[in-house]
């Protein structure tokens, strides 16, 4: 028998192999906390923050290809990696603010308590196997954004206060700069139940 940490690596487990008994069991959640993210005052800008190591394959050169394109086309988008990137001299060129490496979940709430994003984008361009990153919004019940692919698409399904893009966004970075700043953030908030 195989145990999957969620239903989308089994199927990509699938494409390559048969005849085998497959069970999805998902990993323990680590992440706890009784905080709850309060939002900002609205003040008619989206800001969207990442968490972790933004390398290649997390997406860094889908946020590097939205900030300044929000720039250049005068949207009103904020983006902050809470963490760091593989291009940390480019990503502070183009806007993005990137506070460095952090050592623990605690340190992560805060930088998240300063920056009071409107929604954490979830950036991997590859199928999370279980995506442990998406435990600390949803535990803080911040509305998040992912690539509906993978173990981060299966998870942001659950949440109604999720936004689930098209794949194919990850080539057409103006595209989905401007979808972003059409967002209706007020119904991503409004559709949280801080009290689960």
């Amino acid at each position: 028998a195989v145990e999957f940490p969620s239903a989308a690596t089994r199927r990509v487990f699938e494409n390559f192999y048969s005849d085998f008994t497959a069970e999805v069991i998902p990993h323990e959640e680590p992440f706890r906390t009784d905080e709850r993210a309060v939002r900002r005052l609205k003040d008619g800008k989206i800001r969207v923050a990442s968490i972790g190591a933004i390398g290649p394959h997390k997406g860094s050169d889908v946020i590097l290809a939205l900030a300044p394109h929000a720039v250049s086309h005068d949207l009103d988008i904020e983006y902050s990696i809470i963490g760091y990137s593989d291009q940390d001299a480019a990503m502070k060129a183009a806007g993005v603010n990137v506070t460095g490496a952090y050592s623990s979940e605690a340190e992560v709430i805060e930088h998240l308590k300063e920056i009071q994003p409107d929604l954490v984008f979830i950036s991997s361009v590859w199928p999370e196997t279980y995506c442990y990153t998406l435990s600390i919004p949803i535990a803080l019940k911040l509305p998040v954004m992912v690539f509906d692919l993978g173990a981060q698409g299966e998870r942001a399904a659950e949440l109604p206060w999720s936004v689930r893009l098209d794949p194919r966004l990850i080539n057409a970075p103006n595209k989905l700069s401007n979808d972003i700043a059409e967002l209706d953030i007020d119904e991503l908030w409004s559709l949280l139940d801080p009290s689960e």
